[in-house]
């Protein structure tokens, strides 16, 4: 497992944190998911080989929020 950390922009309320919670949990190779809405921070763990940061980055984008350069 990979541990990754991201800045996350867009979020606004604890239904974005569900939302972006709910795209990564659903994912395949993610788990450990945790998203604090007031530093807009996310992080989590992924199975290289299965997924990786660019398919992250991109499902969260396809949900409507913003990475962030940290």
């Amino acid at each position: 497992m990979k541990h990754l950390v991201l800045k996350i922009g867009g979020m606004t309320c604890m239904n974005c944190v569900k939302a972006i919670e709910n795209i990564l949990t659903d994912m395949d190779g993610v788990s450990g998911v945790q998203v604090d809405l007031s530093s807009g921070r996310l992080e989590l763990d992924y199975q290289a080989g299965i997924t990786g940061p660019d398919e992250i980055a991109e499902s969260i984008e396809d949900g409507g929020y913003d990475v962030l350069d940290s």
